[in-house]
């Protein structure tokens, strides 16, 4: 059985799906979704059946069933599906980045091979090409879910071969920078990690550049190189997914706005629905939420 049709074996509804071995994910989606922002979490995203797109300002990076994305850490980007449908779902999965994991793996090739020079890049996330060897480790992979003690024996050894085949990859710097913090692009990694944390305090731009360790024009121009998005835009981002987020639990407007960060609920409002396209009060819509 191909990778394809072991896919649509498991992936019988729509949405995500829990396979049981931690860290890995497969979804499936019946019908397509316009350009939309989304937060991108930090993971090794393969499509199995469709295309789809990811924006990160003006650069489109696809995807598709020769190409897997490589999202380095936590971003706000855009995200579109053109096409998908019952008879021709889009069929996904998502192997959650594991930095222990990733730094283990380092160590030990650190034995065998001489690393390229790529101290320099500026990728953040990117699309790599998928080979035969890394469609028979997913295929062996998905043989497994299903079967607990395959699940708990083989799990983690197998999603460990995933990423050895991922950091061996045209584009493995991106997903070995990531740990290792030391590429240009990946020096603003920490940064982001900071703000994730902090989103909802009243950050500053001094407030960041004293974090980096830069001052605030070269912290500016490096983050927005790397992320597409000033720091300050970035922490607005953050605020506005996760009072999205809460709300669709069940959180007030009013709520989420606080807890997000927002000392003003008119400017909540405001940069929400610029954002969205759609008032706080409606988050909950199910038109809305399929949106999302």
């Amino acid at each position: 059985m191909d990778l394809k049709s072991m896919m649509l074996k498991l992936a019988t509804k729509e949405g995500l799906i829990d396979t049981g071995i931690e860290g890995f994910d497969i979804y499936r989606m019946n019908q397509p979704y316009d350009r939309t922002s989304t937060i991108l979490i930090p993971a090794v995203c393969f499509i199995i059946q469709g295309r789809k797109s990811i924006y990160l300002g003006n650069q489109e990076i696809v995807y598709d069933e020769n190409k897997y994305l490589i999202g380095s850490t936590k971003m706000p980007v855009e995200s579109e599906l053109k096409e998908a449908s019952v008879e021709n779902p889009y069929l996904g999965m998502i192997l959650h980045i594991d930095p222990t994991l990733i730094s283990e793996l380092i160590v030990d090739i650190d034995e065998f091979i001489s690393w390229p020079d790529h101290t320099t890049t500026d990728r953040i996330i990117t699309a790599a090409p998928i080979d035969q060897d890394l469609e028979e480790i997913l295929l062996r992979l998905l043989n497994i879910v299903g079967d607990p003690l395959k699940v708990k024996i083989l799990g983690k050894s197998l999603l460990r071969e995933v990423f050895f085949n991922i950091l061996k990859g045209k584009r493995g710097y991106v997903l070995r920078n990531c740990v290792l913090h030391h590429a240009s692009a990946h020096k603003i990694v920490p940064i982001i990690q900071y703000l994730e944390k902090n989103f909802t305090e009243p950050l500053e731009i001094h407030d960041i550049a004293n974090f980096a360790g830069m001052s605030t024009s070269s912290l500016h121009s490096k983050f927005k190189a790397a992320t597409s998005l000033s720091p300050i835009q970035f922490i607005k981002k953050l605020r506005l997914h996760h009072a999205h987020s809460i709300m669709m639990e069940g959180t007030s407007p009013g709520e989420a706005a606080f807890e997000s960060g927002y000392g003003s609920q008119a400017q909540f409002s405001r940069e929400f629905k610029r954002q969205f396209g759609f008032s706080p009060s409606r988050a909950k819509d199910p038109a809305q939420a399929t949106a999302q």
